[in-house]
């Protein structure tokens, strides 16, 4: 049968995070060996040691002696206790602190049986990610934020993680009503012309991996009961594998345009008409044009005379011939 204390004593020294064994007057009884390695010092410079005079004095610091004292006197264990530890040799660490008391089988009742495990972590790396990933975010957020154009982002499923301001005024969903829905139910489209469903473009990402667009004539019907035309198009979010993570999924009212384009068809239409039932003639001259030989752009009346011109000009240079 393996020994309890060796069984222990291996875990003791196995396991990742940096341990130490404290008695109750806050010396260490043993460390283990990735305690050493994270701190870079020895067993000489480590156990029989207070906390307060281990290192540089780095550990002593009034909030974590109060901790493990209550640890000792009242069996409260402490659970992480975030702290900034500047180290003789590897330099400021942030490290997370959890203590509990331990009590030695022979000595139970005594005061000098007591102990405590001191479990460190250290999560320098892990707050410095964090923090990049947050400054990332708050800077797509803020650019997202501000463009024309309306931006949803999904996941590979199809539910909404994103809506910049844009695309919650145009769908009329806030993002907070909006978050973790399937796309189909806030990003509602229809064919313009006859009101059919059409296929989410997002879903259509999805399945063929590609950037993909809408069709024309496409309606965007929000959720206050407004009908938008809408360009759009998605394209699926991939990682550094390779691998679809969601779809963005881009598009702008057309309404707009859509107006503007009208008006110069009727302008177009109406100046035409004009142009073409005017009494007197009327040429619109392009000198490139004429250097080329072709007829300036005339109505009926107008291209007669130039035709008429032409023709004697040339019976003129017949003539001289």
């Amino acid at each position: 049968m393996i020994n309890s204390f060796s069984y222990a004593e291996a875990i003791f020294q196995t396991v990742r995070e940096p341990l130490l064994v404290l008695d109750a007057d806050l010396r260490v009884k043993s460390a283990s060996r990735s305690y050493y390695l994270k701190t870079k010092s020895t067993p000489e410079q480590t156990v029989g040691r207070t906390m307060a005079e281990l290192g540089s004095g780095q550990w002593n610091v009034a909030a974590l002696q109060d901790q493990l004292r209550q640890v000792i006197t009242t069996d409260q264990a402490f659970n992480d206790l975030s702290m900034d530890v500047p180290f003789p040799v590897i330099g400021k660490r942030s490290m997370v602190l959890n203590g509990r008391r331990l009590v030695a089988a022979e000595a139970e009742e005594s005061p000098a049986g007591k102990m405590i495990l001191l479990a460190m972590e250290d999560v320098t790396e892990r707050l410095r990610v964090e923090g990049a990933l947050a400054r990332e975010q708050a800077w797509f957020r803020v650019t997202l934020g501000s463009i024309g154009d309306a931006v949803i982002a999904t996941d590979n499923e199809t539910r909404i993680t994103y809506m910049n301001a844009t695309a919650e005024k145009l769908t009329a969903w806030p993002l907070v009503d909006a978050m973790g829905r399937p796309l189909v139910q806030v990003f509602n489209i229809v064919n313009e012309e006859t009101h059919d469903s059409v296929e989410s473009p997002v879903v259509k990402a999805l399945r063929l991996g590609v950037r993909v667009g809408l069709g024309n004539h496409t309606l965007l019907l929000a959720r206050d009961g407004t009908e938008r035309p809408i360009d759009d198009s998605a394209a699926p979010i991939r990682d550094a594998q390779g691998d679809v993570l969601g779809v963005v999924l881009i598009f702008h009212d057309v309404s707009d345009r859509r107006r503007t384009d009208h008006l110069m068809q009727v302008s177009e239409i109406r100046y035409r008409r004009l142009f073409e039932a005017a009494h007197d003639g009327i040429l619109i001259v392009d000198p490139y044009r004429r250097q080329r030989g072709d007829l300036a752009v005339g109505n009926a009346v107008a291209e007669g005379e130039e035709r008429r011109a032409l023709e004697l000009r040339d019976d003129v240079d017949r003539d001289m011939e």
